[in-house]
């Protein structure tokens, strides 16, 4: 019932709502892309230092 009212009344509120998960998923994938190249470029740099 909940949902239903919530489908059928028109508000503002769930795009914003949208908005900010879609700003918040692009944020949370821009930092683990950017701990992924990190944890890449650290291994990278640890197997150069010991090679073998």
């Amino acid at each position: 019932m909940a949902r239903r009212l919530d489908v059928y009344t028109p508000s503002a509120e769930p795009v914003v709502e949208t908005q900010r998960q879609a700003w918040l998923n692009r944020s949370a994938a821009r930092a683990f892309a950017a701990a992924l190249s990190a944890m890449l470029i650290a291994t990278l740099v640890v197997s150069s230092n010991y090679p073998g």
